[in-house]
């Protein structure tokens, strides 16, 4: 059952720190908004009567008075980067150590042999070979500095001379804690003399220090070798330990001078890092920072093309949501511009699957490439959907088994599934889940991607008659059935 094409799509996230939502009551919902909002504080009040949250760049006191004017309620978040020392956040902290009687050098990572170092790149790793100082060929302690993992010959390496603007962080430093800390407060300083503080703060390109597969070497550091740090692992395990920990001393340190709780977390670019692929730095280390003021944020939880993988991610999400107490600020996007409504309502009942009250939503059309809006630096095409405003109630128990195996609860569960099919465009599992005022719907493919997007439709029998949620919230017909292919979904009305 086809629908139209929607040209206007939207974003939508949810509200942490068991805080109840200000605009709608059925969801706490979050803006990605990379956009100087300087430029429009018409668009800024418009952001804030549809969010709770929030995150992006551009927040002076004249966007911080025009959103609480729209919506008094209102968390402003900014976005920086974390292990990757950007130039202005370098010169902003050689100023603070000058000023403090520290030497720069002392935040950073430094190799104490010649490395070959392997940088993020699109396609294949960028290698370079940094000096070492000590045992190297450096003749100072300035060439043999450590460079971000994201230095690529793209961003922050010059390739005919080889220098290198991108460093990566220290987080074992103490005297970097305190630059990085006291950056951070400046950062979201709006007004202090009228209290006027951001209520969170983003931190990216978080897994650089220690990602396993653009290999840094850190064991060859001159700062490692001075702690008695030996071997690959145990430089990467102590970098973890030490990145995780120099984000709760950033919490904590901007709790006590703003005098409330503040949000910090790292950004994540796909659930994947968080379960599978950054393990370690993520999923088995948070755990012991979880208490109010940490969250995550997540770019990627589900995308337009996702397979039934995702379905094992959701499932642990949830957990840590509701097991651990961990927030989260998802994002969902339709990778593409133009889709069916099928696909807006599977994004959108994606994240009711996993709604709650740690649960922060977003609904995005497009890509990462459209943060910014369609056409760059309008919003209201891609940074919100009105399907979001229906008040979908809350979740009830079902008597039969959730997807969890277990019986009376009111999670999400198989509504339909094929496995096993050697072409895996023919196997999928559909997810369900059953709220007061509706029951959503979400079909996961078996191969996933883009492409497929729309394929193997199949027929299936509701329990009783539904109404199909219609795009401007009017609803459809009663049905008894519904068809849906990979990556579609359905909100159907009870």
């Amino acid at each position: 059952m086809k629908r139209y094409l929607v040209a206007i799509l939207a974003i939508i996230i949810s509200l942490p720190l068991h805080l109840s939502a200000n605009n709608f009551p059925h969801i706490r919902t979050h803006g990605y908004d990379y956009w100087n909002l300087t430029k429009d504080l018409d668009q800024a009040k418009w952001l804030a009567k549809r969010h709770d949250w929030i995150i992006g760049a551009g927040i002076n006191e004249a966007v911080y008075d025009a959103m609480k004017s729209a919506n008094q309620n209102i968390k402003i978040m900014p976005y920086i980067t974390y292990t990757t020392y950007e130039k202005n956040v370098q010169d902003w902290i050689k100023s603070w150590c000058a000023k403090n009687g520290y030497n720069f050098e002392d935040t950073l990572y430094h190799y104490y042999y010649d490395t070959e170092v392997n940088l993020i790149s699109t396609n294949n790793p960028d290698k370079i070979v940094v000096k070492g100082y000590g045992g190297g060929s450096a003749k100072t302690i300035q060439e043999s500095r450590v460079p971000s993992a994201w230095a690529t010959y793209a961003f922050g390496l010059d390739k005919a001379t080889g220098q290198i603007t991108r460093l990566n962080i220290n987080p074992s430093s103490r005297i970097w804690r305190a630059g990085y800390n006291a950056y951070t407060l400046n950062k979201m300083t709006i007004n202090a003399s009228a209290g006027k503080y951001a209520d969170g703060v983003f931190l990216d390109s978080f897994s650089g220090t220690s990602h396993a597969g653009w290999d840094l070497h850190l064991e060859n550091t001159i700062e490692f070798r001075n702690l008695g740090i030996r071997g690959r692992e145990a430089a990467r395990a102590r970098a973890r330990d030490d990145t995780v920990a120099a984000m709760k001393d950033l919490q904590s340190f901007l709790t006590s001078k703003i005098g409330r709780t503040i949000v910090v977390g790292p950004n994540i670019a796909d659930i994947d890092y968080f379960y599978h692929w950054e393990k370690e730095l993520f999923a088995d280390r948070f755990k012991d920072y979880v208490g109010p003021g940490v969250a995550a944020c997540v770019e990627y939880m589900t995308r337009a093309g996702s397979n039934t993988a995702r379905v094992q991610r959701l499932k642990q999400a949830y957990d840590s949501m509701i097991g651990d107490g961990l927030v989260f600020f998802a994002r969902n996007e339709t990778s593409i511009l133009n889709v069916s409504e099928e696909v807006n309502q599977f994004l959108i009942a994606s994240h009711y699957l996993i709604n709650n009250r740690n649960y922060n939503l977003m609904y995005h059309r497009g890509s990462a490439s459209f943060y910014g809006g369609i056409p760059a630096g309008k919003l209201y095409a891609t940074h919100w959907h009105k399907n979001l405003e229906y008040d979908i109630g809350t979740p009830i128990k079902r008597s039969r088994r959730d997807y969890w195996g277990d019986a009376n609860t009111d999670r999400f569960f198989v509504f339909g599934t094929v496995t096993g099919n050697l072409d895996s465009l023919k196997n999928y599992t559909i997810l369900g889940r059953e709220y007061t005022n509706v029951l959503v719907l979400a079909k996961f493919g078996g191969k996933g991607g883009v492409a497929n997007v729309g394929t193997n439709p199949t027929t299936h029998s509701l329990n009783g008659n539904y109404r199909l949620l219609q795009p401007d919230n009017s609803l459809g017909p009663p049905i008894k059935e519904i068809t849906l292919g990979a990556s579609e979904g359905a909100i159907l009305i009870k």
